[in-house]
């Protein structure tokens, strides 16, 4: 299973190799983490992994190139991960050094279930209302998300130092909409922001790379938005 999560981010990897000297992935929750919250990872965990990017960038990267990537660093997730990326980044924004670029793909960004996409896309296919209600119960632990721009970073209304950000939705996804909302959001703060959304795709689409040409046109729409944001 974990192999066919990875797939589009080793795609994506192989896209954008020439202007990235690694790319990680925080496949599994800290112990600490598992033990307290059986649904994995929260944001705190996450917030701790991205912090020491000096040894996300391994051990292998000598200093001066340290200072290169640290000038080019970017934060990206696609569905809940593009949730983590967009509230830690929040979370951080004072203390990493100057982000070039986040990315979103699909991202889940706010517990309103009573959106046009939503609605229209109720049943699926593949991801479907009552499936994302479900999952925003075990994250938010069944309180909900009104009022934290950490847990729903749809909710904020400030984005100072958040860098430049590519959105890629998809159109028969019942997150669509919070994806534009975000996009609108960040357009209006003055953030620079790459919004598309693909057509005829469903949630997690870019797994069908290989199989649908509209897949892989937007793969490779994201890859050069990044290569250009990291350049």
């Amino acid at each position: 299973i974990r192999e066919r999560i990875d797939e589009p981010v080793h795609a994506l990897h192989e896209e954008v190799r020439p202007e990235v000297a690694r790319l990680g992935r925080l496949s599994d929750p800290p112990a600490h983490a598992a033990r307290r919250d059986p649904g994995g990872a929260r944001d705190e965990d996450v917030v701790l992994a991205v912090a020491d990017h000096d040894r996300l960038l391994g051990p292998r990267v000598e200093r001066r190139e340290r200072r290169a990537h640290r000038a080019r660093l970017g934060l990206a997730g696609d569905s809940a991960g593009a949730n983590l990326a967009a509230g830690v980044l929040r979370a951080l924004r004072h203390e990493l050094p100057p982000l070039r670029v986040l990315a979103l793909v699909y991202p889940a960004l706010d517990d309103n279930f009573n959106t046009p996409s939503f609605i229209e896309n109720a049943d699926g296919p593949f991801l479907t209302r009552s499936l994302t209600r479900h999952f925003w119960s075990l994250y938010t632990q069944g309180r909900g998300a009104l009022g934290d721009i950490y847990l729903a970073p749809l909710q904020a209304e400030e984005f100072s130092l958040f860098p430049h950000t590519v959105i890629l939705a998809a159109s028969h996804d019942p997150l669509r909409d919070e994806a534009a909302a975000y996009a609108s959001k960040l357009q209006r703060a003055g953030i620079k922001v790459d919004h598309r959304c693909a057509a005829g795709m469903i949630h997690g689409f870019l797994r069908a790379v290989p199989l649908s040409w509209v897949a892989s046109d937007a793969h490779d729409w994201l890859a050069a938005a990044l290569r250009k944001a990291l350049a």
